[in-house]
């Protein structure tokens, strides 16, 4: 079993754990609510959680089905690079106004590197945002 497989395995395990834990059933299949995911999923930065949450709750129930959860991570596991590119698009994404503005890299970016006792995390978001609208 490859690395991606046993990790999709454990991550599946997580979410019907959780859900057992939670004894929410509602017909016959298992959802997290974003709440769940934020409590359960520990991310560092909750705002990065909320948009992959929406990114993965592809029927805008506000709840996560496992087969969401499952699907949406298949393809950031196993994607083509177009459905990898089309997941980061969305997810940067933040007013889904199909553009990816400045201040939504900058936002993001900021997200993913505050935690990093090294950097001058303002500085480095702003050089590494200029970089990628050029």
């Amino acid at each position: 079993m490859s690395t991606d497989s046993k990790w999709l395995s454990w991550l599946k395990f997580q979410f019907t754990d959780i859900m057992a834990k939670s004894n929410r059933l509602n017909r016959n299949e298992l959802h997290v609510t974003l709440a769940d995911f934020l409590e359960n999923f520990h991310f560092k930065d909750p705002f990065l959680a909320e948009r992959l949450f929406c990114y993965l709750d592809k029927d805008n129930s506000g709840t996560l089905s496992l087969h969401e959860f499952i699907d949406g991570l298949e393809v950031v596991v196993n994607g083509t690079e177009e459905e990898k590119i089309e997941f980061l698009f969305k997810v940067f994404d933040i007013d889904n106004d199909g553009r990816i503005s400045y201040d939504e890299i900058r936002l993001l970016l900021k997200c993913c590197l505050e935690d990093s006792p090294s950097l001058d995390v303002q500085e480095t978001v702003d050089d590494i945002a200029a970089v990628l609208f050029k």
